[in-house]
């Protein structure tokens, strides 16, 4: 009996162990898109510093954007924040944002995760039917603080469509 009740005590600790472990994969995937809504919002509003909260200062953070016609790539935390902040500066007029995402993929690990969207410039797809949406493509970092982006890749694919 005595045997059994360990066996028991044992199988339940276990257990508990195992039930820690997990992730709720739905309630991360909605943390995400916070931050990545938070980032939207802050980048158009030319909040500086709620924007840069929604980033991991890394030396192996990267920001690019690629269009048919140029090619920007900013390495490390410190060169990120810089431009951004430059950025700021020069364009000092908050904007409400002139996109929606929509089509999220987020694959999640235990502490990163992947994630792609489409970026619709509502007036560009509104004027033209062909109008093909932006795609990003980013990392995140969980830390104590919560989800924090790395990497950010952006493609402008409606550059590259075929006229008509």
């Amino acid at each position: 009996m005595r045997k059994m009740i360990i066996f028991l005590l044992v199988l339940m600790f276990a257990g508990v162990l195992v039930a820690q472990g997990t992730v709720d994969v739905e309630k991360e995937k909605a943390a995400i898109k916070e931050v990545l809504e938070k980032s939207r919002n802050a980048l158009w509003g030319k909040k500086y510093d709620e924007y840069i909260n929604c980033w991991k200062h890394e030396s192996y953070s990267i920001l690019t954007t690629v269009t048919k016609n140029s090619f920007w790539e900013l390495e490390g935390w410190d060169s990120i924040s810089v431009n951004l902040k430059e950025h700021m500066e020069n364009n000092p007029d908050p904007q409400k944002p002139v996109a929606f995402r929509k089509n999220y993929v987020i694959k999640i690990w235990k502490n990163t995760a992947w994630a792609y969207f489409e970026d619709f410039v509502m007036k560009a797809a509104e004027k033209d039917s062909s109008y093909v949406p932006w795609r990003t493509y980013t990392v995140f970092e969980k830390t104590i603080e919560g989800w924090k982006i790395v990497s950010w890749i952006t493609m402008d694919r409606y550059t590259w469509r075929k006229a008509e």
